[in-house]
């Protein structure tokens, strides 16, 4: 998934992740995931996109 289709349901994600008890990690983290930009979140994914060719 590119960052342009990801980031407007991460918020999304992310409480669902928080709320089933998946996702652990500082509050702080979990708010600079909720601000990433589109473009973060490419370079981010971007050996993991490599990997899956």
């Amino acid at each position: 998934m590119c960052g342009n289709r990801l980031k407007p349901i991460l918020n999304e994600v992310l409480d669902n992740l928080l709320a089933n008890g998946h996702l652990h990690g500082s509050p702080q983290a979990i708010e600079n995931l909720r601000h990433i930009s589109a473009s973060s979140i490419d370079r981010l994914l971007k050996h993991e996109r490599k990997s899956l060719r």
